[in-house]
């Protein structure tokens, strides 16, 4: 339960909810997406270097796949 107002600690305690203060869980979840938002970062550059390595042990052609996202699989775009 997230508590906006008020004391969490003065909440009725039980061990089936888990009572936070509104701040904690904000401080908590910025880091949270931090973290998430370097990870995804560093999964693109590591993406970026694997290709050109490719790109330049590779004779030939290198093609680009376009992948559809799931709403326009379902008809819900005209365009891709």
């Amino acid at each position: 339960m997230l508590h906006d107002l008020g004391d969490p600690s003065q909440a009725r305690q039980t061990l089936e909810v888990e009572h936070i203060n509104h701040s904690d869980f904000i401080n908590e979840t910025l880091g949270a997406l931090r973290v998430a938002r370097s990870a995804i970062q560093m999964l693109a550059l590591a993406i970026s270097q694997h290709e050109k390595i490719l790109s330049k042990q590779t004779d030939g052609v290198i093609g680009t796949l376009i992948v559809p996202d799931h709403h326009w699989v379902r008809g819900g775009d005209e365009e891709l």
